[in-house]
């Protein structure tokens, strides 16, 4: 008898996203594997996003429309409680899976121990049509809790997650969050699953000129910080040093980028390393347009 195929529940978010929308909804209709469903949430879009999805007449395609706005993190809660599949994917409005990402992916979840599969993603600046890899380092496959919180590289768009898995959790995306609930979702699940990594890219993350903000970038690194006082018990000593040292080193950057040299020197002061103290003196003197041009996502 012929092994029937997981079901996977491709969930979109979507509040005001006409812009790509049409894109991101072909890079479904384009995938090699065949047996998903996409859950649409309409997060109240007063644009024309909903006209935009209501063209697919293909019945894998579901559409949702919210009671009410909400924070990005409780609209993904609401779509996962519509979704039917054994596995879970996660695709913003702006965008793109490759061709044979379900297909690459799926078969790891034989092991039944694997709760998450995620690759390496290609970052595509819309503005010059620049794009590179992420991450050009090996990504890490296992257990790997001690190591993501020392260094975190796991895009959302690029995961599939076992439903079972989710469900295992206590919560699922925080809803306090605003930024950083990716981050935060998959720090726990590594904590209760193995996770399988794919050394290439399956999937496309766009960098346009609708995306954060100055005002929403410094909300972000609040939120980090919030974030780092609430789980300070709940990691390792050497993990929480270092998700210290790489936040302090965002703010810095952010604000050189925004020429504010008096906090620059204030964590500067603050720093104890001497390489660490060396690597941002030297970001400080790097000219802001050559800054702009390596950090440009």
């Amino acid at each position: 008898m012929k092994k029937t195929k997981p079901l996977v529940s491709v969930i979109i978010n979507c509040y005001n996203g006409d812009e790509y929308l049409s894109e991101c909804l072909k890079s479904l209709e384009n995938q090699t594997y065949k047996n998903f469903e996409v859950i649409f949430w309409d997060n109240k879009s007063t644009d024309k996003s909903a006209l935009i999805y209501k063209k697919i007449k293909d019945k894998r395609f579901k559409y949702y429309l919210a009671k009410k706005n909400t924070t990005l993190y409780k609209a993904r809660n609401l779509a996962l409680q519509k979704t039917k599949g054994k596995l879970i994917g996660f695709l913003d409005v702006d965008d793109l899976w490759l061709p044979s990402k379900i297909k690459k992916q799926i078969s790891f979840f034989a092991d039944k121990e694997v709760g998450v599969v995620y690759s390496k993603l290609w970052i595509l600046n819309e503005k010059t049509k620049e794009k590179k890899i992420h991450y050009k380092k090996e990504l890490y496959s296992g257990y790997i809790h001690d190591r993501i919180v020392k260094n975190y590289n796991i895009g959302l768009v690029t995961t599939l997650v076992r439903k079972k898995t989710l469900i295992n959790l206590k919560k699922l995306f925080d809803p306090k969050l605003t930024h950083m609930g990716d981050f935060d979702l998959f720090i726990r699940l590594s904590k209760i699953c193995k996770f399988k990594a794919i050394q290439y890219p399956t999937a496309i993350y766009r960098v346009h000129s609708k995306m954060l903000t100055i005002k929403e970038k410094k909300e972000a690194l609040d939120e980090f910080e919030f974030w780092l006082k609430e789980n300070k018990k709940k990691l390792n000593l050497l993990g929480f040093k270092k998700l210290y040292i790489s936040f302090l080193l965002r703010k810095f950057i952010f604000f050189k980028m925004n020429k504010n040299y008096y906090q620059c020197f204030k964590i500067i002061l603050k720093s104890r390393n001497l390489q660490i103290i060396m690597k941002k003196i030297l970001i400080l003197f790097l000219p802001l347009f050559f800054l702009k041009k390596l950090i440009w996502y």
